[in-house]
């Protein structure tokens, strides 16, 4: 376990490429799972010298590009969330909304996930003005939100804070930020729902991992990693929190499916 969204700094990779290294001497893998973007790109950085020659699946990944798939012998799931679904159910529960703020951070997922909102969001140029709110303190947020016009609402990307001496996880940040927000919050992933936001397309990440596992266990068995297919495709389901839509008196008759 890298713990990198915590440490995601050059002396401690360093460190655990040594780490490992020293390790995984004696070790001979069949396959190897990364999650997130930080753990790929760490494995492809140092596959060579750590496990030559191993298959790696990933998931959790926000941004592959034609360059990492040329490495070869790898396969996996893009984490490429349904922005879309949920842009469109926000102007559907709310059609007098015309700004939408997306606050996030500036980690290696943070910035994969701002690009992947940038390259839809001309698609809704005459109808949203979106604003960029990134790596803010949290009491910044805080105060920001409370002052926000009616017309907007936010759009939340899994947004980590250290205050102080503590860390603070995604679903503790929009929590804090539910409790000072006047406008609805929005996000596309699935374990964010139930710490303050509407809902939205959502993806899960369990289910992700159920898929990496998957192909992993395909690898196992005997077949290529470049032969099974990376999963690319958009991915959500509609979910909602029952009492943040009686916070703000939207009815269930106006869901989508």
């Amino acid at each position: 376990y890298m713990d990198a969204k915590k440490y995601h700094v050059p002396p401690v990779i360093a460190h655990l490429r040594t780490l490992y290294k020293e390790k995984f001497t004696a070790e001979q893998f069949d396959v190897v799972i990364v999650s997130d973007d930080d753990a790929f790109n760490f494995a492809l950085n140092y596959r060579a010298e750590l496990f030559p020659g191993v298959a790696i699946v990933f998931c959790g990944v926000n941004n592959l590009s034609a360059e990492d798939l040329q490495q070869g012998n790898l396969t996996g799931v893009v984490e490429n969330f349904d922005l879309a679904g949920t842009i469109d159910v926000a102007l559907r529960l709310h059609p007098d909304k015309k700004r939408m703020i997306v606050v996030g951070d500036d980690s290696t997922a943070g910035n994969a996930i701002k690009q992947q909102i940038e390259e839809l969001v001309p698609a809704y140029r005459d109808r949203l003005d979106v604003n960029y709110w990134v790596q803010l303190d949290l009491a910044e947020v805080q105060r920001r939100v409370e002052n926000l016009p009616k017309d907007s609402f936010l759009f939340f990307i899994p947004y980590y804070q250290v205050i102080g001496n503590r860390f603070y996880t995604a679903e503790e940040v929009m929590e804090s930020i539910y409790r000072h927000s006047t406008v609805p919050l929005y996000t596309a992933w699935e374990f964010l729902l139930g710490h303050g936001a509407v809902g939205g397309s959502l993806l899960s990440g369990f289910e992700h991992g159920q898929r990496a596992a998957a192909a992993a266990v395909r690898i196992l068995q005997g077949e290529k990693a470049d032969l099974i297919p990376v999963g690319l495709e958009a991915q959500g389901v509609y979910m909602f929190d029952h009492q943040v839509m009686q916070r703000l008196q939207i009815a269930e008759q106006q869901l989508p499916d």
